[in-house]
């Protein structure tokens, strides 16, 4: 009646795309809501989820997980290579600053987590495909592996963050449906 009495009839059958896209956003941050509060007290965390879930969370084919250094040269992506293996430090950001002090831009270390296909760089540098062509963008004659490994599956949550994000997301929403039909009575398709 409330709704009534406001006009939300006449904003429903309104069809403009401003109106649609408030709606939507409406939805959205109700939907936004009831999850977070949710989120709060729901104890399944996404390492729980990843476990419970990691068989089905395969990839259709492999990946590699690792970084790769490119280089305008062959010279320098083997020293860069050479470098990386002395450091003692793991942490990536740290070691692409220290490449950054020792061979400037002609050397870039990438973080990768990618399928054959998704990186031209990779592909040359952990499958073998031909050495890409540099453009101005990436100016790149070398690539070498510095460090990874092949995965036919996820090894861990980060892996597959996005995708149990999501699962995390139709967790939270199925509770809180749950949730709403316990504490209203529906009715479906009941005529006058």
């Amino acid at each position: 009646a409330a709704a009534a009495a406001a006009g939300y009839d006449l904003r429903l059958r309104d069809r403009s795309s401003e109106a649609i896209v408030a709606r939507q956003t409406a939805v959205a941050l109700t939907d936004s809501r009831a999850t977070d509060s949710i989120a709060a007290t729901d104890t399944l965390t996404i390492s729980t989820l990843f476990e419970r879930w990691r068989d089905s969370l395969r990839w259709d084919s492999p990946r590699f997980k690792g970084s790769i250094v490119m280089s305008i040269s062959r010279e320098l992506a083997d020293s860069a290579a050479t470098m990386l293996h002395a450091m003692t430090t793991t942490d990536h950001y740290e070691r692409r600053a220290i490449l950054m002090r020792s061979f400037g831009k002609n050397v870039k270390l990438v973080k990768l987590l990618v399928g054959r296909g998704a990186n031209r760089w990779a592909d040359h540098a952990v499958w073998g495909d031909t050495l890409p062509s540099p453009t101005v963008a990436e100016p790149w004659a070398a690539a070498r592996i510095v460090d990874g490994h092949i995965l036919n599956r996820p090894e861990e949550p980060s892996d597959v963050a996005d995708r149990l994000a999501i699962m995390h997301h139709s967790h939270l929403q199925r509770l809180y449906i749950k949730w709403l039909r316990s504490r209203f009575a529906i009715r479906y398709n009941e005529r006058p």
